[in-house]
Order: structure tokens, then sequence, then C-alpha cells
């Protein structure tokens, strides 16, 4: 099975000559109607909008998805390629709170070090400096899971349902 998203085309015709290179009419017909079964959202849609995730179907007697190795076609796990950037972004995203907390953590230790409190005990406005970055750095350290872990959770899950797939 092979995936690719919408990425301007305002009708089904459009999206079968892109996908299957098909300009005859009859070819085009049979690309269009193959289309709308793989994909029952797409058929009565009077207006298509860009980034769908559309699955393309083989078509008999058509071409094959044309490209075959275009990257916006994906074959084999059946992962379109939102997926699999998802992933990178949810990854990135993972390491970037974990860099956050970690200069969190190093925060609240510089704010606890013996120099800054005898700074916060001759300064009034350097005191509420430090206290509010203790408290800041804190909170972010008392995030349990990560709120990117939940968000991303949350749109795997949108995703799933979306292409009709269990998790």
């Amino acid at each position: 099975m092979r995936y690719t998203t919408l990425r301007g085309e305002t009708n089904l015709n459009a999206l079968a000559t892109r996908v299957y290179g098909v300009t005859e009419a009859r070819a085009t017909a049979a690309a269009v109607e193959a289309l709308k079964r793989a994909n029952p959202l797409l058929a009565g849609s009077v207006r298509l909008k860009p980034g769908i995730p559309i699955v393309v179907p083989v078509v008999p007697g058509a071409p094959a998805p044309a490209p075959a190795g275009a990257p916006e076609l994906v074959a084999g796990s059946g992962a379109p390629p939102f997926a699999d950037a998802l992933e990178r972004i949810r990854v990135h995203s993972m390491q970037a709170a974990k860099e956050r907390k970690k200069q969190a953590a190093l925060l609240v230790e510089l704010a606890e070090s013996p120099e800054v409190k005898q700074l916060a005990h001759q300064d009034l406005a350097v005191a509420k400096l430090v206290d509010e970055a203790i408290k800041t750095a804190s909170a972010q350290l008392e995030l349990e899971p990560p709120i990117e872990a939940k968000a991303f959770e949350k749109l795997e899950e949108a995703t799933a349902l979306l292409l009709g797939l269990s998790k």
C-alpha cells in the first residue's frame, strides 16, 4: 500500500494525474474511482485541502503510482511520510525537554550556591530574581512526564484514527 498527501490539487482528477501519471479520460476515471474507494472521505468532498493523507491503491490497467520511488509515496510498512516526520519531531522534542530539565537543574544548583546566596542577602532585587528563577526552574523539573510526551501521544492517536489504523 502506498500513501501520499494532497499538495494543492483541488480535485481528484488532478490528484490521479499527479500520482498515476494518467492523462487519458478513461484511465483518469478509473484512477479517480479507485482513489474514492480507497479513501471514502474523499468521495463526497467538494473541496480538497492540502496535507490530507491519501491511500494510493494499485489501479488495474493504469501505470503504477508514479514516480515509483518518489519521496511523497512510501511503500512497504504502510507508514505515510508524515508518520516518519512525526517520529523525528517527537524524538527531537523529547531531547529538547531533557535538555531543558538539565538546564533547570543547573540553574537551581547555581541559584543555591553560596556565592549567589551571599549576593541575594546583600541586594533585595537579586534575592527576588533568584527566588523567581528557582520557582520557574523547579516547576520545569516537576513536569513528569514532559508535556511534549502527552501532546505527541494525543497526536499519534489522532493520526491513527485519521488513517483508520489501530494502536
